[in-house]
């Protein structure tokens, strides 16, 4: 998922606009990785999110300039880790 901002300004810092996220199901995490406009290719990718309990599967970008994913604890059938979240940023 590229990051876009929303309309109404709020969301992530700029570092974050244009970057793409990415789901990292083993590790457990969300990365992110740098996207050079020009030539779409991705710089390094870093963690951003670590240590969830279950899996990421996939990300929207809501509206609100929130992320939403949800997570899977693995296996054929539902786990107590399976979820819905939302990642918004706190200004400090």
């Amino acid at each position: 998922m590229i990051y876009r901002a929303s309309a109404s300004g709020k969301g992530f810092p700029e570092k974050y606009r244009g970057a793409l996220f990415y789901a990292d199901f083993s590790r457990k995490s969300i990365r992110t990785a740098s996207v050079n406009p020009k030539t779409g290719k991705t710089g390094p990718g870093e963690a951003f999110l670590q240590g969830l309990p279950a899996g990421p599967l996939a990300m929207q970008l809501g509206k609100d300039g929130a992320v939403y994913f949800i997570t899977h604890g693995g296996g054929a059938k539902s786990s107590t880790n399976d979820s819905v979240a939302r990642i918004v940023w706190k200004q400090h």
